[in-house]
């Protein structure tokens, strides 16, 4: 996951130690989010889920992930 300084951080899989990337007030309008800014160093299968936590703390999220495979050069 991504932390508010949009540093790559391990995550444990408990919702509960999601930490937030971005807080923003609701609205219509898409949100475009970066996933990573820097190279890329772990090779492997990597999972991407989407999600968020409403105001009143309920979190939203896909259900499955994005699946992606991370190579070398």
């Amino acid at each position: 996951m991504l932390d508010s300084h949009g540093e790559l951080i391990s995550w444990d899989g408990n919702m509960a130690s999601l930490v937030a990337f971005q807080q923003v007030e609701t609205e219509a309008q898409p949100i475009e989010v970066q996933i990573n800014n820097v190279p890329i160093v772990e090779t492997g299968l990597w999972h991407f889920y989407i999600g968020y936590r409403l105001a009143d703390g309920i979190v939203v999220y896909s259900p499955q992930s994005l699946e992606v495979n991370m190579t070398s050069k």
